[in-house]
């Protein structure tokens, strides 16, 4: 059957009477043909007439030919207006005795989407095509959640309409067509168990109320790569086979150029997608590419850095501040990032806190003016930049033309082993990461969405399309955290039994003090507490003691 064609009706259902209907040609049309009526009858936010999108003529062919079908279409793509409203209206009136039922993750979304089916109904345009369904007020059944059209014959049983939430009675009911609208959300998809509440609820109860050769639609947007979507994928194509089509609708697609593109240009622009991609890749993988990460498998557990998140408006006022520094030279939508990593070390606990995350693809030109006009409003102690080959120029250039105290590194070791020890320091709650607090719940700030994503992505060695951010955060933990071999504990390299071994500690020359960053002055070592009581007190000023806090080791 092709789009074109209206669905055979269920021979459970009577036909509706459209005798008393004109038989104007376009007005058939709209009768006839799913996408003519929705062209037709529906607008824009705008109030401009709606002119569908080829992945939309792609939902309606499924829906016209297909009994079973699975939607998982980005934010603001249409889906509903499409399916859950559209073509919901244009069944009911080529067949007013259909049964249907709308379930939704709650009721009140269930009977927002009935108030809109009932506005289109209640339409000249609809009226003229398919007639007065909507029955006078105080007349029939038409309530929030239940609806029976007028007109209907009088053989015909239950509801035209039925709306419920996730986990509402429905025994004892019957339905020619089911839609299922944005059923999973993140509570309902956070854990095995309310994934399992949804799942028996949606198969034990809700699939079988269907009428044989009735239609199913599942329609929404993706939250877990376990949720209830992908269980029902799963089902469906081992149980329908050829009745069943699954359509995924990201709002990017790469071209035959390598880049990216929008699927829908005019509402969702390119360059504001690849944006919403780069600062917030987890959310943006999900709601709008609906290609959720499994994180549960990761080499680098989410929980660890999600244990380690710390109000914002309670950190430390007293921080030694850090910067790492990964540079990338290229503007290319497909190469890497330059990130720039911002901690604080608190000099008392020794405590390291993650206070920002610079994240841009940029020339060297725009990389300097990052690193300059950051270091200006952080005013870091140590800045950690990785210098390779192809970027040590940069380095160098900074070294000769600032004050700023550069450390040029070279990674030692594969990424595997670097990001592994660097991992410690979160598993052992070492390392905090500024949050939001809102209604009680911690939230990391938005510019560390990349590295949660680089986080909980990572695999191994050349397995992460980018892990800029997790080579910057490294980059600043050997600053702020450990660095090269620790100065306050230091092993004696006498060949002795291990029993023996003396532990040599310097102290600050100050104030004794042992732990945590000791520099060394041509007075001996200093703590950083010392240090920044001296550099208030100079007369020579900042930029001479950042210098002379240079850490030395020999």
């Amino acid at each position: 059957m092709s789009r074109n064609e209206a669905p055979p009706e269920n021979p459970l259902a009577g036909l509706a009477s459209l005798a008393d209907l004109a038989p104007d040609p376009d007005q058939q049309l709209l009768r006839d043909d799913f996408g003519a009526f929705f062209e037709a009858l529906f607008r824009d936010a705008k109030g401009r007439p709606v002119r569908l999108q080829p992945f939309q003529r792609q939902i309606i062919e499924a829906i016209g030919q297909k009994r079973r079908v699975l939607i998982n279409a980005f934010r603001g793509s249409g889906k509903s207006e499409l399916v859950t409203v559209g073509y919901v209206c244009w069944r009911i009136g080529n067949n007013r005795d259909i049964r249907i039922i709308i379930a939704c993750k709650n009721e009140s979304l269930a009977k927002s989407f009935l108030r809109r089916i009932t506005s289109i109904m209640k339409s000249d345009v609809y009226i003229a095509v398919f007639g007065e369904l909507v029955p006078p007020e105080r007349v029939g059944i038409w309530a929030d959640t239940e609806k029976i059209v007028q007109g209907r014959a009088l053989h015909a049983q239950g509801l035209t309409l039925f709306g419920i939430g996730t986990g509402a009675a429905v025994a004892g009911r019957r339905a020619d067509l089911v839609v299922v609208d944005d059923c999973a959300d993140a509570d309902n998809s956070a854990t095995v168990i309310q994934r399992a509440h949804l799942s028996t609820w949606f198969f034990e109860q809700l699939e079988p109320v269907l009428e044989p050769g009735g239609c199913f639609f599942v329609n929404g947007t993706r939250w877990s790569t376990r949720d209830i979507y992908a269980e029902v994928h799963d089902s469906w194509q081992t149980r329908f086979g050829d009745d069943f089509t699954f359509i995924r609708v990201p709002v990017l697609e790469k071209g035959d150029d390598g880049e990216w593109y929008s699927v829908w240009e005019d509402r969702f622009p390119t360059e504001e997608m690849r944006g919403y991609w780069r600062d917030r890749p987890l959310e943006f993988a999900r709601q709008m590419l609906n290609s959720p990460v499994d994180t549960s498998t990761a080499f680098l557990q989410k929980q660890w850095l999600d244990q380690n998140l710390f109000p914002r408006l309670k950190v430390p006022q007293e921080l030694t501040i850090f910067f790492g520094v990964d540079p990338s030279w290229s503007t290319k939508t497909t190469s890497d990032y330059s990130v720039i990593a911002v901690g604080g070390k608190e000099p008392e606990s020794g405590v390291v806190y993650l206070l920002d995350m610079i994240r841009e693809r940029c020339d060297p030109e725009r990389l300097w003016q990052m690193v300059i006009s950051n270091a200006a409003a952080f005013r870091p102690s140590v800045i950690n930049m990785e210098s390779t080959a192809a970027q040590s120029f940069l380095t160098k250039k900074l070294l000769e033309e600032t004050s700023l105290n550069i450390q040029p590194v070279k990674a030692v070791g594969s990424k595997t082993e670097r990001f592994t020890n660097m991992s410690s320091y979160f598993t052992t709650r070492r390392v905090r990461i500024l949050a939001e607090e809102i209604h009680g719940v911690l939230s990391p700030l938005p510019a560390f969405e990349p590295l949660y994503f680089e986080w909980t992505t990572f695999r191994g060695d050349k397995t992460t399309e980018h892990d800029d951010c997790l080579d910057a955060l490294e980059l600043m933990l050997q600053a702020a955290a450990y660095g090269a071999p620790p100065i306050e504990l230091t092993l004696s390299a006498s060949p002795i039994p291990v029993q023996q071994r003396i532990l040599i500690a310097t102290a600050c020359v100050s104030c004794g003090e042992t732990e945590g960053n000791l520099y060394r002055r041509p007075e001996g070592f200093v703590c950083t507490s010392c240090a920044v009581k001296q550099r208030s007190e100079d007369p020579r000023g900042f930029a001479y003691e950042r210098l002379r806090r240079m850490m030395i080791y020999r």
